[in-house]
């Protein structure tokens, strides 16, 4: 009697997780494919304000309107890379053979340099405090790297001028990884 019962959990298992495929491969798929045309609409509204400076008129009525276009492009630009990041996550995550144990301090530096890059160009600072001896803990490389980009680049779009990266060791083995700002 056992039997059946087990076959149909078997299959109901089965069809989730062809069903979370599914999902994932979605997301990854539009999130593709809406790149292409935000990417026209950023270059038409950047065409726009070129015609729109040389022309006469009144400035002071499209200036806004144009700037709110290019913003909301720019939004729209990074919620499509974060869908992407959740993606490629969600894969990383399903995939627990590529965890392993790593000194995060070289996997943080790597992950927070374009940011500090962008940083720097901003007048502002990113610290990264850091024990001298690795802090070993399990995790997916690519993932976590894509975990701390996303938060360092958060912190920079809403925080104050100094944002922190720190990492140290737990006592129960692991690591734990803040990310502060001085903004609201």
């Amino acid at each position: 009697e056992a039997v059946p019962l087990i076959e149909r959990i078997n299959s109901l298992l089965a069809d989730v997780e062809q069903s979370i495929q599914l999902q994932r491969r979605f997301v990854a798929d539009a999130a593709h494919q809406l790149r292409t045309p935000v990417a026209g609409i950023r270059v038409l509204a950047q065409n726009l304000s070129e015609e729109l400076a040389s022309a006469p008129g009144d400035e002071a009525v499209w200036r806004p309107l144009l700037s709110q276009l290019e913003r909301s492009t720019d939004r729209l630009s990074r919620l499509i890379g974060q869908l992407l990041s959740l993606a490629r996550s969600e894969t990383a995550l399903s995939m627990d053979g590529e965890h392993q144990t790593l000194d995060l301090v070289p996997l943080l530096r790597e992950s927070a340099e374009p940011v500090v890059l962008q940083a720097l160009r901003q007048g502002r600072t990113i610290a990264l405090e850091a024990p001298s001896a690795p802090v070993l803990a399990r995790a997916h490389p690519i993932w976590l790297g894509e975990v701390v980009n996303n938060l360092l680049d958060n912190a920079l779009r809403y925080g104050g001028p100094k944002v922190t990266l720190r990492v140290q060791p737990l006592p129960e083995g692991g690591a734990e990884v803040v990310v502060e700002d001085d903004g609201p």
